[in-house]
């Protein structure tokens, strides 16, 4: 447990210890327990309880690389691996027969996931090390594969034709995450390019639909990502993304969201009000498509 700090240095408030394993992911479910994947095993605290973990769940044989709970249960959690298995959990449990209540073979390394959709969250989006994306069903203890998207850097194009005859990039290099909206109940998958660029698109049951590209704006200082982006934050107010380019950047439209959007570099903790162009109610035209505004087709 954490204690007072001396000398003027911060101290935790809580330390969970579980041994010298590496950490992939952590969750925190609505109750008291913390999970952990790590490098052999699933890891579960007991916050009132932290000095110990109150189990040890070794039902991967890979890393676990990505653990999430599922909004608004105290006890339903699952696991993806390196091995290519989603694990259902339930956290009650501290054997690992009786804990694991559903198997996916996903057949890829899962790299993360997350719930999506209207309570009680029961959909799954999935991404792999492999860059593809796929979305699951978990109502039935097997799970049904909704959509498997395997080959998104190649389905998907983002370049109008300008830019294409320009050779303005080669559209999609890798994928940063999905995000739901319950606003618009939809799924949206954020992509990128190796040059900083970064793609908004909108995951719907027939295809990945492209909505945006955020790349930086002109001017004498340099704005935007020139490299890899690793992380985003998306609050529906605004949208803030990491880079390995050690550059935080708000995004905020100018004009038609289809035609690029500038980037606030920030370097402070400041950042301007911005409001993502997927937030727009019924969606966008994917880039150069017909015009027609697309219709939502939720999960």
């Amino acid at each position: 447990a954490g204690g007072g700090g001396g000398g003027g240095g911060a101290a935790p408030s809580l330390e969970l210890r579980g041994g010298r394993e590496e950490v992939w992911s952590v969750s925190v479910s609505d109750g008291p327990l913390v999970a952990a994947g790590t490098q052999a095993a699933l890891l579960l605290w007991d916050v009132r309880r932290a000095d110990t973990p109150a189990a040890r769940l070794e039902v991967h044989t890979e890393a676990v690389s990505a653990v999430r709970f599922q909004p608004g249960s105290a006890s339903a959690l699952v696991s993806g691996s390196v091995d290519g298995l989603i694990c259902s959990i339930d956290c009650r449990q501290t054997n690992d027969d009786d804990a694991v209540t559903g198997v996916i073979n996903e057949g890829r390394p899962v790299s993360s996931l997350g719930f999506f959709g209207p309570e009680p969250a029961s959909h799954l989006h999935v991404l792999s090390s492999l860059e593809t994306l796929s979305v699951w069903d978990l109502q039935q203890q097997a799970g049904t594969c909704l959509a498997r998207h395997d080959a998104l850097r190649r389905e998907v194009d983002m370049l109008g034709e300008e830019e294409a005859a320009a050779g303005a990039g080669d559209g999609i290099d890798y994928l940063v995450g999905c995000q739901y909206c319950p606003a618009t109940q939809r799924l949206y998958l954020v992509a990128g390019e190796h040059c900083g660029t970064l793609h908004l698109l909108a995951v719907e049951r027939e295809a990945v639909v492209a909505l945006a590209s955020l790349r930086g704006g002109g001017g004498g200082a340099a704005r935007g990502h020139t490299s890899d982006v690793r992380c985003f934050l998306w609050d529906g107010g605004g949208l803030l993304s990491g880079g390995e380019d050690a550059r935080l950047c708000s995004w905020s439209p100018d004009g038609d969201a289809a035609a690029g959007s500038d980037a606030t570099t920030l370097a402070s903790t400041s950042r301007k009000s911005a409001k993502p162009p997927a937030a727009r109610a019924g969606g966008a035209p994917a880039r150069g498509g017909s015009g027609a505004p697309r219709r939502a087709n939720p999960y």
